[in-house]
């Protein structure tokens, strides 16, 4: 009777243990708030992960960079407390959720989460792949996990000079689409101000 008991207790705490938390990052998007759905079958606030969703239009305008019209667009920030937690952006006019972006350091996924050095990344399982924009030294690297729909992506101008070697140029299309995972990054390529900016659920 009392190996059930022990065995029950077991099942029990290990239950706990792995249920998620309202607002962990999960494959399928963030807590309750799920790729594919639309923002009007959301919830107002959901207690734990935000009390208030913003709408921000935003206008339409030329990208140099990239050499490209980029349409007007509906922003729905997700905010607690006043912060911004999370957000995603839609077609003007349009309200299905295609993608989040997690940026608040309240959500994490495998460990990782919005502010990490990327010192400590390198620490986790998940994957680095890496590219950047040598002629300007502003450099954009990205995390993969074992959930293929889920990226965590730092950028900035703070790689330390001894890793500048290690990227190559390409834009976000063949970063996102061809690379492989790098096994030969260090720590010591970064400086401590290179930090997870976002979290991105697709």
């Amino acid at each position: 009777m009392k190996r059930y008991f022990f065995v029950l207790l077991a099942l029990v705490l290990t239950t706990a243990c792995t249920n998620e938390p309202e607002g962990f990052i999960h494959s399928k998007g963030i807590g309750p708030v799920k790729i594919g759905m639309s923002i009007e079958e959301l919830p107002a606030q959901v207690e734990g992960l935000y009390d208030e969703i913003q709408k921000i239009d935003e206008e339409g305008y030329f990208d140099e960079f990239m050499g490209e019209e980029i349409p007007p667009r509906d922003k729905y920030l997700f905010k607690k407390m006043g912060e911004v937690i999370f957000m995603t952006e839609c077609e003007d006019g349009e309200t299905q959720i295609e993608y989040l972006e997690a940026l608040s350091p309240m959500l994490s996924h495998r460990g990782v989460c919005p502010g990490m050095s990327c010192k400590e990344v390198l620490q986790t399982e998940a994957k680095l792949h890496a590219g950047g924009y040598p002629e300007s030294c502003e450099f954009v690297c990205y995390w993969r996990f074992p959930e293929p729909s889920i990226e965590a992506w730092g950028e900035g101008t703070v790689l330390s000079n001894r890793g500048v070697s290690y990227f190559t140029q390409m834009d976000e299309n063949d970063l996102y689409n061809g690379q492989e995972p790098r096994t030969d990054f260090k720590a010591e390529y970064f400086t401590d101000e290179y930090r997870i900016q976002k979290i991105v659920i697709r």
